[in-house]
């Protein structure tokens, strides 16, 4: 009767250390599938994302908010004067550092990481111009359902989605995003869009004429 019992409470020892095991076992880390873009990792030493002629006649610096409402007029401005091919427009180097306003929208931090995490798989840009033109969509919902806004959008630019995924919820992206907060007030920014062009902070512009002249006037 004793071995009875003994074996009975061996077995019990056993199957409660299996379980204890397998609760505390360590999940495996994932596993990159697509490779790290050239243009991720020259951002992380920049400390910006750019795109422009290295040899531009502007340099144009810009601390922006997915979320903001200005930052999306800004945008609307600027992206005309990215096409408008009959303007006659000075060259310009563009240069955008995250500065989400965390106290007054909700998911700007979400969406500035949203960016990153494109950017690693070299579709900022195009992740950037979604946020943008799509801010009537997302920016009024619930933050809970933001990742799968940001995911629909990840699929629309043909993003590796397991990798997209691990990349936002990353700690590492979440710094990335605080070193441009903390480059922003280093400079005293208190708001959005706050705009440099060759190391002049300008007012936002109110429309595309106002702009086109800000550009022009800013030509050294």
């Amino acid at each position: 009767m004793k071995v009875v019992i003994i074996t009975a409470i061996v077995a019990c020892i056993a199957l409660i250390g299996g379980a204890v095991y397998f609760a505390v076992k360590p999940k495996a880390p994932y596993v990159r599938v697509t490779a790290v873009s050239a243009a991720f990792d020259q951002r992380v030493k920049d400390g910006y994302w750019k795109k422009g002629p290295e040899e531009a006649q502007v340099v144009q610096e810009e601390f922006t908010d997915f979320q903001c409402p200005y930052c999306y007029n800004f945008y609307q401005i600027d992206t005309q004067a990215a096409v408008d091919t009959t303007a006659n427009l000075p060259s310009v180097q563009r240069r955008v550092y995250p500065y989400p306003l965390t106290a007054a929208h909700n998911k700007a931090m979400d969406a500035a990481i949203a960016a990153e995490a494109a950017g690693k798989q070299g579709k900022y840009w195009e992740m950037f111009d979604l946020l943008f033109s799509k801010q009537g969509d997302w920016s009024e919902e619930v933050r809970s359902a933001f990742k799968q806004q940001v995911v629909t959008y990840a699929k629309q630019l043909s993003l590796n989605i397991p990798d997209f995924e691990d990349d936002y919820a990353s700690a590492d992206l979440e710094a990335l995003v605080r070193k441009g907060i903390d480059e922003g007030n280093n400079r005293k920014v208190t708001g959005t869009p706050t705009i440099y062009l060759n190391g002049t902070k300008v007012n936002p512009p109110t429309s595309y004429d106002a702009w086109r002249a800000q550009l022009a006037a800013s030509v050294k």
